[in-house]
């Protein structure tokens, strides 16, 4: 429903089917073929190294967690920040473009009390040791064409992460 309104809108162009990208003489027509062309060039020009020490980090953040035990609280209270949920709907951006489960900002500031309260209560629930949501943790990336360039050039397109809203509430509230 909310991809036929943004269509409608004018916010969201059409997919184009079988959109060719022409890599070193190559015409890829599958998204997947698309997809690996692309990471290898951002993979080229990324800044974000991660080495041993990182890996090393994260296992020994593993083990802290796996290690405690059940019912020990080591978390500050719960959120109990109305206030700063309110303040987090009320700054994010409008038009901004959603993540995977594609409900946008312009829906969640439109929230009613009762909603805005189950929010509150499944970042409770994060912030009290369960699972972050799988979605909030993924990142769709979407390669945008930049202004003049080649479109048959992989080099051409610059990458855009689209998270879920939601979990940019969280975030902004921690």
């Amino acid at each position: 429903v909310w991809k036929t309104i943004r269509n409608l809108d004018g916010r969201v162009s059409q997919k184009k089917e079988n959109e060719v990208l022409i890599v070193e003489g190559r015409g890829l027509t599958e998204d997947r073929d698309k997809a690996r062309e692309f990471a290898k060039t951002y993979k080229k020009v990324s800044k974000l190294p991660r080495g041993e020490k990182d890996r090393e980090i994260k296992r020994e953040n593993r083990a802290y967690f796996n290690a405690r035990p059940a019912d020990e609280t080591t978390y500050e209270e719960e959120l109990t920040w109305e206030e700063e949920l309110e303040t987090a709907i009320r700054e994010v951006k409008p038009n901004k473009a959603p993540g995977e489960d594609t409900i946008p900002h312009d829906i969640i500031k439109e929230l009613g009390p009762k909603a805005r309260k189950y929010v509150l209560f499944i970042y409770n629930r994060v912030w009290n040791g369960e699972e972050i949501p799988q979605r909030w943790r993924v990142a769709v990336i979407k390669p945008l064409l930049k202004d003049g360039k080649d479109p048959e050039q992989t080099g051409s397109y610059r990458p855009i992460s689209l998270t879920d809203c939601l979990g940019k509430i969280l975030e902004k509230m921690v």
